[in-house]
């Protein structure tokens, strides 16, 4: 122990301290909370957390700073102090990271399919891209989306890409089980086909393209001929108009440090980088999609806004600039899927899920109308 840990602590157990005294020493910096636990200022763990009474957010700042050992992180999970998800979702551990701890044996979406095989996008529909960083909770807005779709009767799955099929009642499956959805593979990217049914009954038929954090990633700063081939073609070769989502980790904020280096910076290049390539043209909408908005205390529209303003400036100017130039829609949305217990399962919440529902529903175009076959009404009974 440090000798003057030593010092502060004997004279704290002979009273010559008080408690106040005792946060003006962590606030200077001369121990730290962790020290007072570890070196057993107070005769028990109760006494120490009603002296010290500590927040979720102090927890999950210490984890990030490596202040706890895997048995005592375990222990965290374990009595509920902190979830596996509120791990994730602060960019923490990756949910890797966390099968790891447990020693899980668990496999990653995906990888028995042959995407070569993969058929191209079918035109005349809207492609929804989802863009963002490992872990910044892609898979699982698109799981609350299909989900709240689905069970609202608001969706046509298609056939014409199966594996895109399979995925999306996966995902679907997933919330309805109160899971979340399984890592999908480092170089993981394919399209789901469907379409969105509006309050009128009329079909937006819309692609889904998501592909993994990594790839994504890997993106930044390579030419158009260096990028993943299927998300070259995707992104390229298919004439639809296109909607971009933006997916930002609140913690970036919350925590004020990124888990990842200017994760922002990546979507500054994928926006130009559209753009050099002369693609904005297609593009109906960008929407910025702050994800874990759970953890924010003022859950307001102004302050998604704020945050933006604050921590994301270039890119919400951007964003703001290519809604004049291109007469595009700009949106910022916030997302959760809902409230997470201790057991990592949580409540499905439908509220945000329902908002970029009917953002699509007012953005993309509706299928275009074929005639009826002959006989159709008797056919029916009509």
């Amino acid at each position: 122990m440090n000798p003057a840990i030593q010092i502060i602590k004997n004279k704290f157990k002979q009273k010559m301290i008080t408690v106040v005294e005792l946060k003006q020493y962590v606030e200077q910096g001369t121990l730290t909370k962790r020290d007072i636990l570890d070196y057993n200022f107070f005769a028990s763990k109760a006494e120490y957390d009603q002296a010290f009474p500590v927040t979720k957010t102090e927890y999950l700042l210490d984890i990030k700073k490596g202040l706890y050992t895997d048995d005592q992180l375990k222990g965290l999970i374990g009595e509920g102090i902190v979830t596996e998800q509120d791990l994730v979702d602060h960019g923490i551990k990756s949910q890797r990271d966390l099968d790891k701890l447990f020693d899980r044996k668990v496999g990653y979406y995906n990888t028995e399919f042959d995407f070569s095989d993969v058929p191209a996008i079918r035109e005349d529909r809207t492609d929804v891209f989802v863009f963002g960083i490992a872990g910044s909770g892609k898979s699982s807005f698109m799981a609350g989306l299909m989900y709240y779709m689905y069970r609202n009767g608001l969706i046509i799955q298609h056939m014409n890409n199966m594996v895109g099929y399979v995925y999306m009642d996966s995902l679907i499956n997933t919330v309805q089980r109160k899971e979340l959805p399984k890592p999908t593979a480092v170089n993981y990217v394919q399209y789901m086909e469907c379409d969105l049914r509006d309050r009128s009954q009329l079909k937006h038929p819309l692609t889904f393209i998501e592909m993994s954090g990594e790839l994504f990633s890997s993106c930044y700063g390579k030419p158009k001929t260096a990028l993943n081939p299927k998300l070259n073609e995707y992104l390229f070769d298919s004439k639809n108009n296109k909607v971009l989502f933006l997916t930002i980790d609140y913690y970036a904020h919350l925590s004020g440090v990124s888990y990842e280096a200017r994760q922002d910076s990546k979507f500054n290049f994928i926006l130009q980088f559209l753009e050099f390539h002369g693609m904005m043209n297609t593009v109906e909408a960008i929407c910025i999609l702050i994800t874990k908005w759970d953890s924010s205390l003022d859950q307001s529209p102004q302050a998604a806004e704020d945050l933006l303003r604050h921590e994301y400036l270039t890119l919400y100017n951007m964003c703001r600039e290519f809604e004049q130039k291109y007469q595009l829609q700009f949106r910022v949305f916030c997302y959760s899927l809902g409230q997470f217990d201790p057991t990592n399962q949580y409540n499905f919440d439908e509220y945000y899920s329902k908002q970029i529902y009917e953002f699509l529903s007012a953005v993309t175009p509706v299928e275009k109308q074929a005639s009826r076959p002959s006989g159709f009404k008797r056919l029916f009974g009509g």
